[in-house]
């Protein structure tokens, strides 16, 4: 269409659809400051062409539940995972675990225009399936792009620290 400087769609879901959202608080006292801020999410929207209307949504019933038992032993990484070093060590890549790894680099832009090359990072893959070795949280994030004068200003780092559910070991028995 003459003069359309960009064109976008959006995908409506049914009535009866809802996203969940589970939250283990380390630490309780967060829990107001969160839920303020999935609300101020849900008014601004999320997401692409907010400014046309897109991505706003309505918190409907918070509840407090247990997780449920999905297992013991292995971790289901839901996000890219860079372990540590010391992770390693202590057998996170040991049986059960079964995983792909995925390498991540690319570009950076800073605002004022300029392209910078990142430093690739070899990451397990979302779906790998990791030893339990009983950490609040696994993972870490690497510097990419260090400052300089034919660099950034300031540093760039890829998070590595992954969303991880309890599950059990494939082949484990019920």
């Amino acid at each position: 269409m003459e003069g359309q400087l960009y064109e976008f769609g959006g995908i409506h879901l049914a009535d009866n659809v809802r996203l969940t959202i589970m939250i283990d608080f380390f630490d309780a006292g967060c829990r107001t400051n969160v839920e303020a801020a999935l609300a101020l999410l849900g008014d601004q929207g999320i997401g692409a062409d907010r400014t046309a209307g897109y991505g706003a949504f309505t918190i409907e019933d918070i509840e407090e539940v247990s997780a449920p038992d999905l297992g013991t032993g292995a971790r289901l990484s839901l996000s890219l995972l860079h372990p540590t070093r010391d992770e390693i060590e202590q057998g996170l890549l040991d049986p059960p675990a079964e995983y792909v790894i995925a390498s991540r680099g690319g570009w950076a832009t800073s605002t004022n225009a300029d392209s910078f090359r990142r430093k690739v990072v070899n990451m397990l893959a979302e779906g790998s399936i990791i030893k339990d070795l009983g950490h609040a949280g696994y993972g870490d994030s690497v510097m990419v792009l260090q400052p300089g004068n034919s660099g950034p200003k300031h540093p760039v780092y890829r998070l590595g620290t992954a969303v991880t559910l309890p599950v059990k070991p494939p082949g484990a028995h019920k």
